[in-house]
């Protein structure tokens, strides 16, 4: 009897340790391919969702860029929350855009735009900051939230909101948009209303449960990175499937419906509640002593180089004006007050005649996804352009500007 167990346990043990070993070779495997998926984000009670502080690892998903997350939890170099003397400074809100996990940081919109800035004679030799604080699927309304609870900390002279219309419209309202764990905004009885509700619900728990909490403190090691990586994919793969199935746009994650005038209750809410939230933007910003500016984008197939794309997507998809959206938000922008920088015609006028894709890399197909080098470097030559342009930008009173 005891010899049976005493069998047993070894077998047991012989099992648990080939196991083992198993999985230190696959560990060691993907080491040695240098496989790397790690987490950049955390699940987080305010904004749904927000980059994880001091995260790095290579982004390989679409272009190939190491990124590195600063302490604070943005894409940037590390900042002093206190402006130095004589400094301009500059937020940039938006998502995935302004993120730009992509390409590498200093090839980015904002290090760009830092960089020009500082040649241009406007600003009589100040120091320029641009400090990003874009994040992939923010709407306007975590746009907002990230002004007032991390931007504004930072006490900056200009405020730039990137607006892309492919999803933000979509991502604003709490009807459209399938990723629900996320905060909103909604009109009760004609004002606007956060509605945070979605950090006390069951899929925001489960995210944030100690199962969840504890994989992801392991995202270190290749085998989970791994598991993670297999899910995403299996889940992008169905999403996309999905967009083609029902053509809601020209590649997943646009809507089709933003290109024509809202259709549906729906549609109407969620463009209102656009527009509202930038109004709000304007009002904080603005009583933070600061100026906004909005960042007007185009969609892939806005600026697709190739016009018979386009035109065959326009009539398949039925519309009537392909930058009905862009024409939208750069009229109620005009209406707050809100000076506009409309990239979406350079672009579109540039890829026509140039015949450059600003977006797509070896590993993606080309004009769909996120700017390339050449989207990030025309986006901040246009946008430096249109600043040193502009009226002088007197930077805020702070306790070192002296």
């Amino acid at each position: 009897m005891r010899s049976r167990l005493r069998s047993a346990l070894a077998n047991a043990a012989l099992v648990v340790a080939s196991i083992i070993v198993a999985l230190l070779l696959c560990e060691a495997g993907l080491r040695v391919i240098d496989f790397s998926y790690p987490s950049f984000y955390l699940p987080d009670a305010q904004l749904g969702l927000r980059l994880r502080p001091n995260a790095s690892g290579w982004y390989r998903a679409e272009g190939e860029a190491f990124v590195t997350i600063n302490s604070a939890g943005f894409r940037d170099r590390e900042r002093s929350v206190v402006k130095p003397a004589s400094t301009l400074r500059i937020a940039v809100l938006g998502d995935s855009m302004m993120e730009a996990l992509q390409v590498d940081l200093e090839a980015s919109f904002a290090a760009l735009l830092e960089r020009q800035l500082a040649a241009c004679a406007a600003f009589d030799g100040r120091k320029i900051e641009v400090l990003n604080f874009g994040v992939a699927g923010y709407g306007t309304a975590q746009q907002l939230l990230t002004y007032r609870y991390y931007a504004a900390r930072y006490a900056p002279d200009l405020v730039v909101l990137s607006f892309f219309p492919g999803n933000d419209v979509r991502n604003n309202s709490k009807a459209l948009e399938p990723e629900k764990t996320r905060p909103f905004f909604v009109l009760n009885e004609g004002q606007l209303v956060e509605d945070g509700s979605f950090a006390g619900s069951a899929e925001f728990r489960r995210r944030t449960n100690l199962l969840r909490s504890t994989l992801d403190r392991l995202r270190w090691v290749r085998l989970v990175q791994a598991a993670y990586f297999i899910k995403d994919r299996l889940e992008q793969r169905a999403a996309g499937a999905a967009a083609l199935a029902t053509q809601q746009g020209y590649e997943a994650g646009i809507d089709g419906a933003v290109y024509a005038q809202p259709a549906t209750p729906q549609w109407r809410d969620a463009w209102t509640v656009t527009e509202r939230l930038l109004e709000k933007l304007r009002d904080e910003v603005h009583a933070s002593g600061a100026k906004l500016v909005l960042l007007s984008l185009s969609t892939g197939i806005q600026e697709h180089p190739d016009v018979s794309v386009r035109d065959a997507f326009v009539r398949a998809q039925g519309i009537e004006d392909l930058y009905y959206p862009n024409r939208r938000i750069d009229a109620w922008a005009a209406q707050l007050g809100v000076p506009t920088i409309s990239l979406w015609q350079s672009f579109e006028a540039i890829a026509r005649k140039d015949r450059v894709y600003f977006r797509g890399f070896p590993n993606t197909r080309m004009g769909t996804g996120h700017w390339n080098e050449t989207g990030h470097r025309l986006a901040a030559q246009l946008t430096s352009e249109a600043l040193c342009r502009a009226e002088p930008i007197a930077p805020r009173s702070t306790g070192t500007d002296r």
